[in-house]
């Protein structure tokens, strides 16, 4: 390998092709130890020769071009590697997001369909089973409550309500299997 000494990889004295012939296979190599494959390595290693060309980059005296390289190279893998994370976890939040969204679609469109189901069952009630029924299931009366409201007897409240349940219950389960 040779040993470069010059002040400026883009100084007139520098052969970039040389430099370039010399590195390119060992910046792929490198690339591929940092579990890249060989079209990425391969494109790595041309953006930091590109980089080195376009930048005019400065080496003082004490700096061997050779290191400088192989620190743009491995910086340019680690940076390859974030970013690639990176979208691996913003795509696994979207797949989730999709995901979570056709749950909440689904168990949307089960609440409509079990919400026309009971629908259906209370208008299949008569008007004083269903008054019942409403009081007691959704307005969370207690059948005492209800009996006064309605003015009836206790009675008159447990068996149109157990029978409305009933009916209700038997068309719910029609859905659910």
């Amino acid at each position: 390998m040779t040993t470069y000494q010059l002040k400026n990889i883009g100084s007139a004295d520098f052969d970039m092709s040389l430099f370039y012939e010399q590195n390119y296979k060992h910046g792929v190599n490198i690339a591929m130890k940092y579990g890249l494959d060989y079209e990425n390595g391969r494109d790595i290693v041309s953006d930091v020769f590109l980089k080195l060309l376009e930048t005019n980059v400065a080496i003082d005296s004490n700096r061997n071009p050779v290191s400088l390289f192989r620190t743009m190279v491995i910086n340019k893998c680690l940076d390859f590697i974030r970013h690639k994370k990176l979208i691996n976890k913003h795509h696994k939040e979207s797949v989730i997001n999709a995901s979570s969204k056709s749950e909440s679609s689904d168990a949307n469109c089960l609440y409509k369909e079990l919400e026309s189901i009971v629908s259906s069952s209370l208008d299949k009630l008569t008007p004083r089973q269903r008054e019942i029924f409403l009081s007691v299931r959704v307005e969370n009366l207690s059948y005492k409550e209800t009996a006064k409201r309605m003015n009836i007897r206790l009675r008159q409240v447990e068996f149109p309500l157990n029978k409305a349940t009933e009916i209700v219950r038997s068309n719910v389960r029609a859905l659910v299997g």
